[in-house]
């Protein structure tokens, strides 16, 4: 029994390292990506962002590991609207619906979601439909590469 208990406590005190080492790794792929702007009337997953296109606000990214926060800021959208957030990774993998926002009477409306990004994801961006009693219009946010 004496062995046994002396033989855990070594086989513990090895793994210390490693997992600190993998703690510090993890606290690494952390990345941030403020203000990424979002461009109204794109096409979804062409691969072929618009930049000559309006912008309706923007994006901020925090990446740590697959998990992916994203405060969502509406501006200058349309009025009154229910805005559908959507995420992706990499060039068109569908990570899920996140949520909705509404927009004011300005067209302003913010937001925060939460997603898991597919292991092994080169970019994270988000695509949007806008739906109001006026128009509907779409936005997608530039990729960012944590």
């Amino acid at each position: 029994m004496k062995r046994a208990l002396v033989a855990i406590g070594v086989v513990a005190a090895m793994m210390i390292p490693t997992v600190s080492a993998f703690s510090a790794g993890v606290a690494a792929a952390a990345s941030n990506a403020n203000g990424t702007t979002l461009y109204t009337n794109n096409a979804w997953c062409t691969g072929a962002l618009d930049l000559s296109q309006p912008t309706d606000g923007f994006v901020n990214f925090h990446v740590t590991g697959n998990t992916v926060t994203l405060n969502y800021h509406v501006k200058g959208g349309l009025a009154n609207a229910t805005v559908y957030v959507y995420g992706y990774d990499s060039f068109c993998n569908y990570d899920g619906y996140l949520g909705s926002l509404t927009t004011n009477s300005n067209g302003v409306g913010n937001a925060n979601f939460t997603y898991t990004a597919t292991a092994g994801f080169t970019t994270v961006w988000t695509f949007a439909t806008e739906v109001s009693a006026t128009g509907f219009q779409t936005s997608e946010s530039l990729g960012v590469t944590p």
